[in-house]
């Protein structure tokens, strides 16, 4: 018989004598977020090599870029989008394009011309009648 999912229940626990300096350490990496339409800008100062966790969820149609340069986007938590970065001032900008948008163009307009021509091609089974001229 198979073990149900409280077989598999692990418990936790964080230390709470702590809580302060990790506060603290919190603290330290400064981040400001402009949110856009489509865009997420983000400025972070980060004391040592650090992971960025956002609480956006996760889609392939995001790109990440740090200081300009394209950075690789991970999932993080199970949910949001997370990236790492290393050990100073960052200038993060996230971009999204909806996934598959200019295929589902593209392909719309091929079913445009193809009703276009199933429209205007001649019916079967209408003849036209020709009259030689006289």
């Amino acid at each position: 018989m198979a073990g149900n999912a409280a077989d598999s229940l692990q418990i936790l626990n964080q230390p709470m004598e702590n809580l302060k300096e990790q506060v603290a350490a919190l603290k330290e990496a400064a981040v400001a977020y402009t949110f856009g339409e489509d865009s997420i800008s983000v400025q972070a100062n980060a004391s040592k090599a650090s992971l960025l966790y956002i609480a956006i969820p996760f889609s392939e149609g995001w790109k990440a870029f740090v200081d300009g340069k394209p950075a690789k986007i991970i999932k993080t938590n199970g949910f949001g989008m997370g990236l790492f970065l290393p050990q100073g001032d960052h200038e993060i900008a996230f971009i999204y394009h909806t996934p598959f948008m200019r295929s589902g163009i593209v392909m719309m307009i091929l079913g445009l011309i193809c009703l276009v021509f199933l429209i205007l091609r001649p019916k079967p089974g209408i003849r036209y009648k020709h009259t030689a001229p006289e």
